[in-house]
């Protein structure tokens, strides 16, 4: 069984200047949880985004010819940023943030708990590390996908081959 709560929870421990909101749902587009920032869009947004997200995922996994499929997919909109990710067969993550990222300064700490964005001791997902930023270009990807590479990692080691229901 998926609990929502915990789930919501561990997505709304992703939000940060450059995370507005991370959404995990199926690729049909129905929302299995949420995490927003207080001052991002009401439920009603988060719903219309996991179904454009789907939308846009439906499209490019039919167009790819690799064997294994789509994994992640990117896109840089006008005024926000959106990376999906594949966590488990028909589940999907999606981090949405900026354009540019909020942060003054990047770490330049070459370790690999940094640089892979690990679960930190606390609970929260780790901070960027070099590989997100370089003199400004991609700043805001970077950190979204670093970010949305940690939390993925994470749910595939906890869902643990966790299959939904058919019909979802």
């Amino acid at each position: 069984m998926l609990k929502t709560k915990p789930l919501t929870q561990l997505l709304s421990q992703s939000i940060s200047p450059n995370v507005s909101s991370a959404l995990l749902f199926t690729p049909s587009g129905s929302l299995l949880a949420t995490g927003t920032s207080p001052v991002a869009p009401d439920a009603k947004k988060a719903r219309t985004n996991a179904a454009l997200a789907a939308n846009i995922w439906s499209t490019y996994s039919s167009t790819t010819e690799d064997d294994d499929g789509l994994k992640t997919l990117t896109l840089e909109f006008e005024e926000y940023n959106m990376h999906i990710a594949l966590v488990a067969p028909r589940v999907l993550l999606c981090l949405i943030g900026p354009t540019k990222p909020n942060t003054p300064r990047y770490s330049s700490s070459r370790s690999s708990a940094h640089s892979q964005g690990s679960v930190g001791g606390n609970g929260t997902l780790g901070s960027a590390g070099p590989s997100s930023v370089k003199a400004g270009v991609g700043g805001g990807l970077g950190l979204l996908k670093t970010q949305a590479q940690a939390l993925v990692q994470y749910l595939e080691k906890e869902l643990g081959g966790y299959e939904l229901p058919e019909g979802l």
